[in-house]
Order: structure tokens, then C-alpha cells, then sequence
């Protein structure tokens, strides 16, 4: 799976644009666990206290935005 990293938050991945976890992830939940255990710091910058995708993160799957899908 293939993560593309917005400027903003590329200082938590060594400076990558694109990172690519090989954690045959099933669900959007394991891969994102799967690129947190690889870079921690990017978990807390996508995630509030609760555990919930920030306001200003967005997530998609090919062209579709996980939050409109309730993909979260």
C-alpha cells in the first residue's frame, strides 16, 4: 500500500513524498496502524486525543474520501 504524504507532514517521514507499507493491511484502519508503527510521529499530527482523523486530514482510496464514505 502506497501513502502519499502531504508537505506538512513529510518531516515525520524523512522528508518522503510517498511511503509504502507492506503490512497486508484488510482494513483502512490496520494500514494506517501499520504506517504509524513505521513513523509515530505522523499518528499524532492525523489524530486527535480520541483517536479521531483531525478536521483537516483527509484520506482517500483512490478518488474516493474516506470521511464522505464514513470509511473511518
Amino acid at each position: 500500500m502506497v501513502f502519499f504524504i502531504p508537505g506538512p507532514l513529510r518531516e515525520q517521514t524523512g522528508g518522503r513524498a510517498q511511503v509504502r507499507i507492506d503490512a497486508g493491511a484488510g482494513t483502512l484502519g490496520e494500514a494506517l496502524a501499520a504506517l504509524w508503527r513505521e513513523y509515530p510521529g505522523l499518528r499524532d499530527r492525523m489524530v486527535n486525543e480520541q483517536g479521531e482523523v483531525r478536521q483537516h486530514v483527509n484520506i482517500f482510496i483512490g478518488d474516493e474520501n474516506m470521511r464522505d464514505c464514513g470509511g473511518f
